[in-house]
């Protein structure tokens, strides 16, 4: 693996350092934190994010995910960030414009 210059920040961990990220505060905060560090043509991408509605009642840690994204949408849009659901699947994939 090759090192880079790109900044380091903690993403989705408590104070004990726990991995929380199925919270919807931490995937706000989380994406928040990504947003900023995006250039033109750098992708963002979520897991557990499935808008199946068989999935979501299964388990319902997706729905945090779901919500967590929504909430920051209008921050994606203003950052240029075209969101894509890979269906089937449960991934979104968030694509910062290059042009």
């Amino acid at each position: 693996m090759k090192k880079t210059d790109a900044p380091t920040i903690s993403f989705g961990k408590d104070k004990e350092g726990d991995r929380v990220y199925h919270q919807t505060d931490v995937v706000v905060s989380d994406t928040q934190k990504a947003i900023p560090l995006l250039r033109k043509g750098g992708v963002i991408l979520w897991h557990d994010y499935c808008l199946n509605e068989a999935v979501k009642k299964k388990y319902p840690h997706v729905i945090s995910v779901i919500k967590g994204v929504d909430s920051v949408s209008k921050e994606l849009s203003q950052a240029e960030v075209d969101l894509y659901w890979i269906d089937p699947g449960w991934l979104l994939l968030g694509i910062k414009k290059s042009s």
